[in-house]
């Protein structure tokens, strides 16, 4: 799902079911409820259904702009920099106290 959100991909999730804490349909509705996907149940998938979904989606360039933009609103920007930054910062820390 990072990957997912930090690339600003759309995409039609269908989580695998029976997972322990059901973790895969936790984490789609996270990319869902941002607008960023489209989330759909395995059981609710039929060959038609997931080919209306794609059809409906390939046919709309705003919806797949939109969700592209939630998608990336969802990944962290600069996660290198600031994960540097708090490193650096308990460095210095651990000097002060030695």
């Amino acid at each position: 799902m990072a990957e997912l959100a930090a690339l600003g991909k759309p995409s039609l999730l269908i989580p695998l079911p029976g997972t322990g804490g059901d973790e895969a349909t936790k984490n789609a509705r996270t990319l869902a409820d941002a607008g960023a996907a489209v989330l759909r149940p395995q059981a609710a998938v039929t060959g038609d259904t997931l080919a209306a979904d794609i059809l409906a989606l390939i046919h709309d360039p705003a919806k797949l702009a939109q969700m592209h933009e939630a998608a990336r609103a969802l990944a962290p920007t600069n996660a290198a920099v600031a994960l540097a930054d708090a490193l650096l910062a308990l460095a210095d820390t651990r000097k002060a106290t030695e």
